[in-house]
């Protein structure tokens, strides 16, 4: 895997925008819902941000025009598929435990977003193992709030 070296002077003005903030806002109202309740309908994830041109832009030159997975070349930009990560949700554990919560809150974070190709991207899924206990949203929101305020 490529590491990226984010410079916070490259992270794009979407990812820090007020349209990032209500796609924040609604994607937590969602989970605040019961379980039973969410499994109804679709996390309303808003890949316009996540996806704007801008930062697949930054990414691919991050990534020198390469998947971040297997770093084989883009041959077009239209190959790169922004990948979060962690998990938008539902991170998967190697025992086949799903997490339903894990990691929403980091949808629009810059430092989980990576440059994959359309095979990784397959491949990948939603498995996200990790060694003892997971972080929980009040750590995610505590440090994206951090990385706002050094801007």
């Amino acid at each position: 895997m490529i590491r990226l070296y984010r410079d916070p002077i490259t992270k794009p003005a979407v990812l820090a925008s007020a349209a990032r903030t209500r796609a924040l806002t609604h994607l937590a109202e969602f989970f605040a819902l019961p379980l039973e309740k969410r499994t109804q309908r679709r996390p309303p994830y808003d890949a316009s941000i996540y996806a704007a041109p801008e930062v697949r832009a930054a990414l691919s030159e991050l990534s020198h025009h390469k998947c971040a997975f297997c770093e084989t070349p883009f041959q077009e930009e239209t190959d790169l598929v922004v990948e979060h990560f962690r998990p938008r949700s539902g991170a998967l554990d190697l025992d086949g435990t799903i997490y339903p919560e894990h990691y929403w809150w980091l949808s629009y974070t810059w430092e989980n977003l990576y440059p994959i190709c359309a095979d990784c991207n397959r491949m990948k899924g939603s498995r996200f193992p990790v060694q003892g206990d997971r972080a929980q949203e009040q750590a995610g929101q505590a440090a994206d709030a951090e990385q706002e305020q050094e801007r």
